[in-house]
């Protein structure tokens, strides 16, 4: 699934194929941290950590 953001949001701009955006995405990342896995997962995350915080944020805070 993904988050839903109003028509015209710079974060479809920016990142076209919305794959921040995917909330599956961000848990398995999550899961994959929580298994031993937490440096390769920051490293992946470094480039929307920089370019889209509140993107990165709005879905971790929506994952279970």
């Amino acid at each position: 699934s993904y988050m839903e953001l109003p028509q015209g949001n710079r974060i479809q701009q920016i990142f076209p194929n919305m794959s921040w955006m995917c909330l599956d995405l961000l848990q398995v990342l999550c899961e994959l941290a929580e298994k031993g896995h937490a440096g390769t997962v920051r490293a992946l995350l470094e480039h929307p950590l920089k370019h889209c915080p509140e993107l990165l944020l709005l879905g971790v805070a929506q994952i279970k």
